[in-house]
């Protein structure tokens, strides 16, 4: 039996989820540790094949500044296949399996590299960690890698 079917509850907001993120840079981009503060859980098709995937959106707002305030988004998605099992994966040219990092700003950056783990976990929850490869948004071809880790409760 998979790990991750029949799935994942869609309420994102439920206790017990997680999805926190920190970056390595060796350049001079800087990453402020990222927190999910909410999570977007959805069913859907991708890839090629239209596999069947379990789509994670990780969001980060930031405090409003003013009243009327305009608060900055900071977002990790991650789409795994519903049939994976406990492993470890390639994020990129795996059908299905892919993350990606969006700034405050709106530009949004692919994983160019980096793997995706599923790991053991007790109860009725997926656990896992990505370490992932990410092009700096617009540089010219500056990389930083990210870490994180997310849990999310299964359906039931």
């Amino acid at each position: 039996m998979s790990i991750i079917n029949p799935v994942i509850k869609r309420s994102g907001f439920a206790e017990g989820n997680y999805f926190i993120g920190d970056a390595f840079t060796g350049g001079t981009f800087s990453f402020k540790a990222f927190n999910a503060t909410s999570r977007l859980i959805d069913r859907l098709k991708a890839g090629l094949k239209k596999l069947d995937v379990v789509k994670i959106t990780a969001i980060e707002r930031t405090p409003p500044r003013t009243s009327a305030g305009h608060t900055s988004v900071r977002e990790l998605t991650i789409s795994l296949p519903i049939e994976l099992a406990i492993g470890e994966y390639e994020l990129k040219g795996t059908d299905g399996t892919s993350f990606s990092f969006k700034d405050a700003e709106g530009k949004v950056v692919e994983a160019s590299s980096g793997t995706l783990k599923i790991l053991p976990s007790e109860g009725n929850v997926v656990k896992g960690e990505i370490k992932a490869d990410l092009d700096v948004p617009g540089s010219e071809g500056e990389t930083f890698a990210l870490k994180a880790r997310f849990q999310v409760l299964k359906a039931g």
